[in-house]
Parts: C-alpha cells; sequence; structure tokens
C-alpha cells in the first residue's frame, strides 16, 4: 500500500512538471522574440540655436536678443584714510594760499552737485552740526575724484594720496570720502545716510565739503584744516 502511494505522488508531480515547463519556456521565448527598439538619433543642432525640445519661449527670446540690465545704485563701504602728517605744500601747487581764509565759493559745481550739498547741509543742521563752507579747490578735487571712479570705484585715488601726500590741501586735521553710483541724484543723500560709515563721515567734525559728479558716478569730498 505504501509503495503505490509513493507511485501515485511521483505520477502526480511527474505530470505537473510536464505541464508547467513547456508553458515556461514558452513564455521566455515570446520575450526574447520581442522586436527590439532601434533609437532614433536627434537631429544635429544648428550652430547659435537651441534645439527646440529645449525653448520656452522666454528662452527664444534670449537666445536672439541682449537684454542691458538698469543698474542699481552702489555704494563702496567707507575706509577710513591712514593719515600721515601733511607736507605743507607750495601756493603753485595747489593754487591758495596758507589756509581756509583765502579760498572763494566755487562756480564750477554743477546745478545737482550743488542740491547735494544742500541736502548735506540739510542734514547736518538737522543734527545741531555747522553747514559745510565749499571752495574751488575741494570742489575741484571732488569732482577730480567722481570721473576717476568712473573706471576705479573705490577709494584707492583717494588714499594713495594721502599716502604721497598730494592732497590738494595745504594742511588738514580731518579729511573723508563718501562715494556712491546712482542713475537718480536725488537718491545720494538717502543713500549715504542709510549707510553707517557714510552717515558718519557727514557727520564728522569738517569744516568744508563738496560734490564731484561724473554720469553715473558721485564724490563728496571732506575736510577740516
Amino acid at each position: 500500500m505504501r509503495k503505490a502511494e509513493i507511485v501515485v505522488t511521483f505520477l502526480i508531480f511527474f505530470g505537473l512538471y510536464i505541464l508547467i515547463v513547456p508553458q515556461m519556456l514558452l513564455a521566455r521565448y515570446k520575450i526574447n522574440a520581442s522586436p527590439t527598439a532601434v533609437p532614433v538619433s536627434a537631429p544635429t543642432p544648428t550652430p547659435g540655436t537651441i534645439p527646440d525640445t529645449m525653448q520656452s519661449p522666454a528662452s527664444r527670446h534670449l537666445a536672439t536678443s541682449t537684454l542691458t540690465p538698469t543698474p542699481s545704485p552702489t555704494l563702496i563701504p567707507v575706509r577710513k584714510p591712514k593719515l600721515t602728517s601733511p607736507t605743507p605744500s607750495s601756493p603753485d601747487k595747489i593754487g591758495v594760499k596758507s589756509g581756509p581764509k583765502t579760498l572763494t565759493n566755487p562756480t564750477n559745481i554743477s546745478s545737482k552737485d550743488s542740491i547735494i550739498l544742500q541736502d548735506i547741509n540739510n542734514y547736518r543742521k538737522g543734527k545741531g552740526l555747522p553747514v559745510l563752507s565749499a571752495s574751488s579747490v575741494i570742489c575741484s578735487f571732488a569732482k577730480v575724484r567722481a570721473q576717476e571712479i568712473s573706471t576705479n570705484f573705490n577709494h584707492d585715488g583717494f588714499q594713495k594720496r594721502v599716502d604721497s601726500k598730494t592732497l590738494p590741501y595745504p594742511s588738514y586735521s580731518i579729511i573723508n570720502e563718501n562715494i556712491v553710483m546712482t542713475s537718480d541724484f536725488h537718491q545720494v543723500i538717502t543713500l549715504w545716510v542709510n549707510s553707517p560709515g557714510h552717515m558718519a563721515n557727514l557727520s564728522s567734525n569738517i569744516t568744508y565739503g563738496c560734490i564731484g559728479d561724473y554720469g553715473n558716478y558721485y564724490a563728496f569730498e571732506g575736510w577740516k584744516p
């Protein structure tokens, strides 16, 4: 009886094997026999263009035209000059005699520079400080510095004159400089007052001050003999 059970069990497993194995082989054959996809090469883009699949309307516009950004107002951090003992200059070199009493009111300051200087004096009056006097010497220097910073926007030209003792003043106890770039000269005083270092220069114990401009560049020079 036990042998009969073993034979029956064997026949059952053998029958299942006969049914399942051919089905598995047939399925594998169908998979291997599936058509192979042939990759399609993308068209070679023409130099200077962007493939259509990568272009959005905005990118097409940017690829064919150049956008010019509007310059934002720019401030350069204030750097206190390294003061050296000034060497008295000869009258021919600076165009004045020995002191500020001989300095005259400037005649070559532009109307917008005059407005900015008035804004500075209004700010100083609001803080209980004396207003600044302008002179031809300091205003000419401010104009020179404005032109210089249009190509080298920093305080290097100012500091080099301090180091080489070539500032256009017969003597000084305090000197400072603010510079800024903006397309709207009405913003100059606001930009400086909202910057602690620049505000400190405008509020310092100087007696002379002037503004020079060159395009969108502005320089303030302060001086106390």
